[in-house]
């Protein structure tokens, strides 16, 4: 239902835009991480299989193409050890991967083209990356065959 005041003139003004950011307004550290993480991607250094279609088997590896510099072992119960986490009362979240053995360096390297360049901090045992990437990294561990 349309009131009298609203003219088509007022309407068209109303029409949702297209965020423009404004990157001289950013802090410099703030539009150092904004230009990183808007690079082209990488192409990836290892080949990723193809997944089964209709794919029922979520929980079963595909299996290892090539031999890995790096091996991620999966949890007790069959799962990709990719966890969200967040920290700060809710204001910083974070993906988390664990049991990940072999040349780190490499994972990392390799991770961060997928993740679109985000901060990834090596901790004792695992691996934290920035923002929300959980589903990604699964999608890409799988598809490496793990």
């Amino acid at each position: 239902m349309r009131h009298n005041n609203l003219t088509d003139k007022y309407l068209e003004k109303m029409i949702v835009r297209e965020h423009k950011p404004k990157l001289e307004n950013l802090h410099p550290n703030v539009k150092q991480r904004w230009n990183e993480m808007t690079q082209p991607p990488i192409p990836l250094k290892y080949k990723l299989q193809e997944l089964p279609t209709p794919d029922y088997t979520l929980i079963k590896p595909l299996g290892l193409s090539e031999t890995l510099p790096f091996q991620v072992e999966r949890t007790h119960s069959n799962n990709l050890p990719v966890y969200t986490d967040f920290r700060n009362g809710g204001m910083r979240k974070v993906t988390v991967v664990r049991k990940l053995f072999g040349d780190v360096d490499e994972f990392k390297t390799e991770l961060s083209k997928i993740v679109s360049n985000s901060p990834i901090v090596e901790k004792q045992g695992r691996l934290e990356i920035s923002g929300f990437h959980t589903e990604k990294v699964k999608l890409w561990l799988r598809r490496l065959g793990f």
